[in-house]
């Protein structure tokens, strides 16, 4: 089972690469998280930030994830060892994900 970003199952304007799906979503769910990328992307720009948008695949590797989201665990847990506790439980693969990206920003960053 692979996990398709939104551009895969339906070409469209929006930045697909922002988010991705399974396969069992359905069209209003995937219309409503494109509706909410926009609006963060709208807001964002209009503050006149920079923005940069990375697949899962380009973070994953350069953070070194092994292993899906178990990968992600293991992996947060390697690089922030005294906050091992957050990311133990099967259901902290989001906080482990959101972690690495934020260290991947971090790290690869534009330059002030």
């Amino acid at each position: 089972f692979k996990q398709k970003t939104a551009y895969e199952i339906k070409e469209c304007d929006w930045s697909s690469d922002v988010c991705s799906s399974d396969l069992g979503q359905g069209v209003t769910s995937m219309f409503s998280m494109g509706r909410s990328v926009g609006i963060i992307e709208g807001v964002i720009a209009a503050m006149g930030l920079p923005i940069t948008i990375i697949t899962p695949q380009r973070w994953q590797k350069a953070m070194e994830v092994r292993g899906g989201k178990d990968g992600s665990r293991e992996r947060a847990m390697q690089l922030f060892p005294m906050q091992s506790d957050l990311f133990k439980r099967k259901k902290d693969d989001g906080r482990a994900d959101a972690a690495l990206i934020a260290l991947y920003g971090e790290l690869h960053g534009r330059s002030k």
